[in-house]
């Protein structure tokens, strides 16, 4: 069996952000090439969703997501195909340490991740997300 590596990542700009946090025009939850949530200065906005995207198509293979950034509380994640409406996993993280791995078998189209604030959030700084994936592929 053969095996196949590919590396990709994913920028804070490919992302969406809710309208909800756009003030006078400029959407606050992007500073330069990072989201960047904070209670403080978000807290009003009653919406949970932060930031969705890329809106991409995955192949069969085994998928790697490693998160770059700072995390302080707990930030909800999901990953999800045919524009949100089926989830393949769902998990909240207090950190951004190990990777968030998951097989897919058929190809999917319109995949996103999306990130929710949860109660105990008090700040997020997002600055990319890499995947790696692995393919097998018979000899």
């Amino acid at each position: 069996m053969n095996v196949e590596h590919s590396f990709v990542t994913i920028l804070p700009i490919e992302l969406s952000c809710r309208e909800d946090y756009i003030v006078a025009g400029r959407n606050t939850l992007r500073h330069g090439n990072t989201i960047v949530f904070n209670i403080a200065e978000h807290g009003a906005v009653t919406a949970d969703l932060i930031f969705y995207g890329p809106y991409s198509t995955l192949s069969p293979g085994v998928y790697c997501f490693i998160f770059s950034g700072q995390l302080d509380g707990e930030l909800k994640l999901d990953f999800a195909h045919q524009n949100g409406t089926v989830v393949l996993k769902e998990l909240t993280v207090d950190n951004f340490l190990d990777p968030v791995c998951f097989a897919v078998t058929k190809i999917l189209t319109d995949f996103e991740v999306r990130g929710y604030r949860t109660p105990s959030l008090n700040s997020l700084r997002l600055e990319s997300i890499s995947v790696e994936t692995i393919r097998f592929f018979a000899a």
